[in-house]
């Protein structure tokens, strides 16, 4: 059960090209956890209160701001799939072979045959450049695509853009 809540981490990852739950330690994880998928209870986890340690730190009751709210422009049928990989209760989780024969896998549109999707990817496995029928998306279009803002980098003050062409955001003032 550990493994495919981890893999429902790597498939968040894959959509966003981002970590789903970027804490900065083991408390600060839990509660990235529990901000974006609720806290659980004896509802969501039954026996949660016997594991050892559960109630040696109080952690706020959340409801979670929703794996819809944060993986956005995503099919239902991917947000269904990462909803079964990261349950809490381990128990009603997917299993591996649940998740294999999830719709997801069956729903249009069908996953590319690796040789043609290695020839759009050009090569590249950064996940920068998502590969599209009418070619990559632009830096911009990929960040808005998997719903996070995207701002150009900003120069430092006094450096050159010399080759670049004139640009008067960047001339001093």
């Amino acid at each position: 059960a550990v493994d495919i809540w981890g893999a429902g981490c790597t498939f968040a990852e894959m959509m966003t090209a981002m970590p789903l739950f970027p804490g900065e330690g083991d408390i600060d994880q839990i509660n990235k956890i529990f901000q974006t998928i609720g806290t659980p209870d004896e509802t969501t986890w039954p026996g949660l209160g016997e594991l050892p340690d559960w109630n040696k730190i109080q952690f706020p009751k959340s409801e979670g701001r929703g794996l819809r709210n944060v993986i956005r422009n995503h099919s239902a049928q991917a947000l269904s799939l990462l909803t079964q990989l990261l349950l809490y209760n381990p128990h009603a989780r997917h299993t591996a072979s649940a998740a294999l024969a999830d719709p997801y896998f069956i729903t249009e549109p069908l996953p590319l045959q690796p040789d043609v999707t290695a020839e759009l990817m050009d090569g590249r496995s950064d996940l920068l450049l998502l590969a599209q029928p009418k070619g990559k998306l632009k830096p911009w279009e990929y960040m808005e695509f998997v719903g996070a803002p995207f701002a150009w980098p900003v120069s430092p003050r006094g450096s050159s853009l010399d080759g670049l062409g004139d640009d008067d955001n960047n001339a001093e003032a």
